[in-house]
């Protein structure tokens, strides 16, 4: 019998409201949980580093397109609140966070794992959302409870807090952690390329003893190590792995080469061969995450850097590998050693935090006698809102290092002058000159290098027009001369002086950059500018 039109009506209004009902018990809340979950997706993708492999214009995407697809999901008054080991809280803008998160540097050297989570549990009027995340930028780690807090503004759910609890790893831990991201990310085919936008940038050339030979990579699609006569004649390889081997040197006998790859660990270790190439062996056979490794100029030991828990110490061993000892124990990150002239000294920058100033990291040089007595600090840049970034050179009497002041920082990239200085400085840090900073260039001064016995200095510079980098000597004592040594272009690398100071070695990068160019050789040119010569160029793997 057909229903009537008032049973109709009964029908229809009963049905729409077990829709209701099934839509407010059911698909509402599964609805608004994929909502929460898109919020916390689009945290996770837009503060992770790795949005940024592959080259600038993805680093610049990360960095202008991410900051507002954060700002998109965070409301106006949300506050971050960050908890450190130590007990310090430190309380700020989210806003301001999240420019520090999709910057250009964090983005480009800084790695983020998720290890669990997120687990989005109800709260009051709203969600928490938590993880755990593992953090690290070279030998630095941290382990990271992320605490989203998020609630619903009018008609749209938006982050209303953030809470950061920073955690160090165990011993135990660490070892786990380190084993983790060399079984998640390290890819043999890739190395050290995989890691590193610019390879190329490892490739620090390194003369013999005696002047006569160079050993190098050859930063093609691998890297492996050739050695040459200063003339280009001889070019032979030494290694054909397909691992990638770089920063080669010579050690100070002549008999050896000692070199980083990533052959057992994906942030690299040093190895060291024969000079024919043979015997293929881990220079520091007792220790795992030596991260810097140089001979003593009378060649009797080693000193190297090793991971400790979060640190990184200084150590020296016997050149024959003997006899290991700790010259720091500052639970601090050691970096850019290099020894005295007379052996008797090392010299390397310390990093640490102090969360109590803004910004938080410092760095500062040190010194310290090789029998581990007279340790102290040389510079105190962060008092001028400076740190210094690496030690460059050494002569007989002086330290040459490279600062980068804070003061630029709010200045957009192309507007800012270059905040990269170069300074020298007496052993004992009494005595300091500004030799070059401050002009309107684009990435300058990676590396340099004193020649004439600390009377000049060979740099690589950018000023005349962005990215034709050309190599430059320039007088430091009396006339302030420069003199531009090259014209074609060439790469922003490492340089090496030859033992009586008369040439200079660098990469050679092609007149149209790419980053997949494979034509990378190394150029030679006398300090007087009047010889030059390529060895070894277009060397591609066989």
């Amino acid at each position: 019998m057909p229903l009537s039109q008032k049973h109709k009506v009964v029908f229809w209004s009963l049905l729409l409201v077990l829709v209701l009902v099934m839509f407010s018990a059911f698909i509402a809340p599964y609805m608004r949980n994929m909502r929460i979950r898109s919020i916390v997706r689009t945290y996770n993708r837009w503060t992770s580093p790795s949005i940024g492999r592959g080259g600038l214009l993805k680093l610049l995407i990360a960095s202008k397109y991410g900051t507002s697809k954060l700002k998109g999901i965070v409301a106006k008054d949300c506050n971050m609140t960050i908890e450190y080991p130590n007990g310090y809280v430190e309380h700020g803008s989210s806003y301001a966070a999240i420019d520090s998160l999709t910057g250009i540097w964090f983005v480009e050297n800084v790695d983020r794992i998720i290890l669990s989570g997120p687990v989005i549990e109800p709260n009051g009027d709203g969600y928490t959302a938590k993880m755990t995340e593992l953090m690290y930028e070279k030998s630095e780690m941290a382990l990271w409870e992320i605490e989203l807090f998020i609630k619903k503004y009018d008609s749209k759910y938006l982050i209303s807090m953030m809470k950061l609890t920073r955690n160090n790893p165990t011993d135990e831990e660490l070892n786990k952690l380190q084993n983790m991201i060399k079984v998640k990310w390290y890819r043999s085919y890739k190395g050290f390329g995989g890691r590193y936008n610019e390879p190329y940038t490892f490739s620090e050339p390194s003369f013999s003893p005696d002047g006569r030979k160079l050993v190098f990579s050859s930063l093609s699609p691998g890297s492996d190590i050739y050695i040459a006569n200063l003339d280009g004649s001889g070019l032979k390889r030494l290694t054909n792995t397909k691992y990638w081997e770089v920063l080669p040197q010579f050690s100070p006998d002549g008999k050896n080469i000692i070199f980083m790859s990533d052959k057992e660990n994906y942030g690299g270790e040093y190895y060291i061969i024969d000079l024919d190439g043979s015997n293929y062996r881990r220079l520091v056979t007792d220790y795992f995450g030596v991260s810097e490794a140089c001979f003593s100029p009378d060649g009797k030991c080693i000193a190297f850097v090793a991971h400790k828990g979060l640190s990184c110490e200084v150590y020296l061993m016997n050149a024959d590998g003997t006899n290991i000892k700790q010259l720091t124990n500052t639970g601090n990150k050691c970096s850019s050693i290099k020894f005295s002239n007379d052996s008797k000294k090392l010299f390397f920058v310390q990093q640490w935090y102090d969360y109590e100033r803004a910004p938080a990291l410092t760095e500062e040089i040190f010194s310290i006698n090789i029998d581990g007595s007279d340790f102290k600090q040389l510079t105190n840049a962060r008092d001028e809102n400076a740190r210094i970034k690496k030690i460059l050179d050494l002569t007989n009497n002086h330290v040459f290092f490279l600062r980068k002041t804070y003061q630029y920082d709010n200045i957009p990239i192309d507007q800012r002058p270059n905040d990269n200085e170069v300074w020298k400085m007496s052993y004992d840090g009494s005595m300091m000159k500004k030799l070059l900073g401050g002009k309107l260039t684009h990435g300058v001064y990676d590396d340099v290098k004193a020649v004439s016995d600390g009377k000049a200095i060979v740099f690589v510079d950018d000023s005349e027009k962005p990215y034709s980098y050309t190599l430059n000597i320039k007088e430091i004592e009396d006339s302030e001369k420069t003199l531009k040594l090259s014209k074609e272009r060439i790469c922003n690398s490492k340089l090496a002086v030859s033992p009586n100071g008369k040439y200079v070695a660098y990469i050679l990068l092609p007149q149209i950059p790419s980053r997949n160019d494979e034509a990378r050789g190394l150029s030679v040119v006398s300090v007087d500018g009047k010889e030059s010569w390529t060895i070894g160029d277009n060397l591609n793997r066989e």
